[in-house]
């Protein structure tokens, strides 16, 4: 069996968090980090390397703590065009 060294966390924030943060970013920023709890888990419990943690926390970092204002700009063009597809639908 995989990971468990953390109380299998991950799948805590997954079924509980995920999509219920009424807020765009914060759901995407909430799915990464279920991702990045769950490399965590896995490399503490011996099942991954910890290159493969590690690579995994540069990718959210570099995501999450750079050039916020850019996601921010394509969280809202995501929210448009679904107004505009929900719109169409009527």
């Amino acid at each position: 069996m995989s990971g468990g060294s953390l109380s299998y966390i991950c799948y805590s924030i997954e079924n509980n968090l995920i999509g219920e943060m009424q807020d765009e970013i914060m759901n995407e920023f909430v799915k990464d980090f279920a991702e990045l709890t769950h490399d965590l888990e896995w490399w503490l419990s011996a099942d991954y390397g910890e290159e493969t943690y590690r690579k995994s926390l540069k990718e959210f970092k570099n995501k999450w703590f750079k050039n916020y204002s850019e996601r921010e700009k394509e969280a809202i063009l995501r929210i448009k065009d679904r107004a505009i597809k929900e719109i169409k639908e009527i």
